[in-house]
């Protein structure tokens, strides 16, 4: 996994919790669309004059992003993670 979530989050994921199963699903599904739009973002560097750095920026706001709504949405199930 990319990001330190508690084993508590982990657990939420894999009881019979269907809502948090399903965020958990989400969450990655995020990630595999935050790391398309980098590799897009990496090829399309010639046309948009971006730097590597600034593509590699764009991604780790969206990972910080999708980090924040996934412990907003667990804390919202009642299983608030410590961060």
């Amino acid at each position: 996994m990319l990001c330190c979530f508690t084993a508590r989050e982990d657990n939420m994921a894999d009881s019979n919790n269907p809502e948090a199963s399903a965020l958990e699903v989400a969450y990655n599904d995020r990630i595999s669309s935050l790391f398309g739009v980098l590799v897009t973002n990496l090829g399309d560097k010639p046309a948009t004059h971006s730097t590597e750095q600034q593509c590699v920026d764009k991604f780790k706001a969206g990972l910080d992003n999708l980090r924040k709504a996934k412990q907003l949405a667990l804390a919202a199930l009642g299983a608030a993670p410590t961060v």
